[in-house]
């Protein structure tokens, strides 16, 4: 076995070279990566880059993340604690992961896994091909969500196709079940600032559990593809329940975040009925003048509601 090292950019890839099958293969055993995109070419020298060592990029700063076919093997933590990754691409040539791989990884938006290389005999219409970027799309979107989320790893190696999607709904409409109190294990190291940590309060613990779950409901209703009227029901009944029971915040926050980029999540929220008449004053100052556009959006529903008030004023005697 060999140890080198190559830098790419403004990254530095250190690796050992063995035999495997009679072929130079490359182990990655550590990666300082920084920068917006870093892409791990299928050959590093004479070797191919046949598996990702444990905890090969924990830490690595970089944003998105590619690989190229040929790459066997994911290990343990590969991608442990990578807190600005936003997108990863993943061959269909990795058969074999290893535990919790993205781990702390809680930046993570989109996982691809695979292309959307399809047989050259076998002619799409436009329409046929439209629908199988949407899938390849969502699927990349709920995949990260339900492994950031939920640590649900059981969905990855599987065609977009929509088997897919019922999977991931039944996978999800089980996790909604689960008491937001699940998995609470207060850390007891002996210090008094271990008991005001995220792991060892029950009430954070409970709003992470909600906001995940939340994030869960409102990915898959931007993400509608395949779905069907059951579970789109039961993700609406979700959020209208955070209504009911006063913990409409959480999924208030995750519309001010994610609105900026994708304005779908307000009419999600609007449909759940979470703009209560009551409580629009009070978001119209918790957002300031960060989002232009939901601010329009909430000066709207007020102008709405006051054009109701006087259209029916005009019928008192």
């Amino acid at each position: 076995m060999e140890k080198r090292s190559i830098d790419i950019f403004d990254s530095t890839i250190e690796y050992s070279v063995m035999k495997r099958a009679g072929k130079c293969v490359a182990v990655i055993d550590s990666a300082r990566a920084q920068g917006e995109k870093l892409t791990v070419p299928a050959m590093l020298g004479d070797s191919i880059v046949y598996e990702l060592g444990k905890k090969s990029f924990m830490g690595a700063r970089v944003k998105k993340l590619e690989f190229s076919e040929g790459l066997t093997e994911i290990g343990n933590w590969a991608f442990y604690g990578m807190k600005r990754l936003t997108e990863i691409t993943i061959p269909n040539t990795v058969l074999s992961f290893g535990r919790e791989i993205f781990e702390k990884s809680d930046k993570l938006e989109r996982i691809y896994y695979g292309s959307l290389k399809q047989d050259e005999t076998e002619e799409k219409s436009c329409e046929e091909e439209q629908l199988m970027r949407k899938a390849y799309d969502a699927k990349a979107m709920l995949l990260a969500a339900i492994i950031v989320v939920a640590s649900d790893y059981d969905l990855l190696i599987q065609a977009a196709d929509i088997s897919w999607f019922t999977l991931w709904d039944e996978h999800v409409l089980e996790y909604l079940d689960i008491p937001d109190e699940t998995g609470f294990s207060p850390v007891l190291a002996g210090g008094e600032e271990d008991y005001i940590t995220n792991e060892s309060d029950i009430d954070c613990h409970r709003r992470l559990m909600r906001c995940g779950k939340v994030r869960l409901c409102f990915m898959r209703l931007m993400n509608d593809i395949y779905i069907s009227d059951k579970a789109r029901k039961r993700y609406n009944e979700y959020l209208e329940s955070l209504n009911i029971n006063k913990d409409y915040k959480d999924a208030w926050n995750y519309v001010k975040r994610e609105s900026v980029n994708d304005f779908s999540v307000c009419q999600i929220f609007d449909r759940a009925g979470l703009f209560k008449d009551e409580l629009v004053k009070d978001m119209l100052i918790d957002i300031g003048e960060e989002n232009v556009e939901l601010k329009a959006f909430l000066i709207g529903k007020q102008g709405e509601k006051v054009f109701e008030t006087d259209s029916f004023s005009q019928f008192d005697l």
